[in-house]
């Protein structure tokens, strides 16, 4: 996920590139780290997956790690550790994070990061904020919330 550039293509993702940039900044900062050698390099996945936890934790109940195995697992690789890791594994990260970044999962969600029950609009054209808020809701509104399960 690290290595993996988070590209927007829907309008107002580009915030989210930013907050990427921005934890590395403050991971920087917080472990006295120098400048990485490209200042200005994209957000990789794992930031923005990062960012988005950390905004579902304070928009809700749970914890950001919480929030994260949560994604990870709407991606379908949870059970992928350090200790099964392999080159087949790697493909299906690889496809399923491009399949977020091009938007190319199922219109109500499944497949990318914030699947919905009741979908008002097609995900895919849903700036990723506004899909984590509508998945929000859809937990409140159900009281299931995605870590008590």
């Amino acid at each position: 996920m690290h290595l993996t550039e988070f590209r927007w293509t829907v309008r107002n993702d580009d915030n989210r590139e930013e907050d990427g940039k921005n934890l590395r900044d403050e991971f920087m900062d917080i472990y006295d780290l120098v400048e990485p050698d490209q200042p200005d390099a994209p957000a990789s996945m794992l930031e923005v997956l990062i960012v988005l936890s950390r905004m579902a934790s304070y928009a809700s109940y749970g914890t950001p790690s919480e929030w994260f195995w949560k994604m990870v697992e709407n991606l379908d690789l949870r059970n992928y550790t350090d200790a099964n890791f392999n080159a087949h594994i790697a493909e299906e990260v690889e496809v399923a994070l491009e399949q977020v970044i091009s938007r190319s999962y199922v219109e109500d969600g499944r497949g990318g990061l914030f699947p919905l029950r009741y979908p008002q609009h097609d995900q895919r054209r849903v700036e990723l904020w506004y899909q984590l808020s509508a998945y929000l809701l859809e937990c409140e509104e159900s009281g299931s919330w995605p870590y008590m399960n």
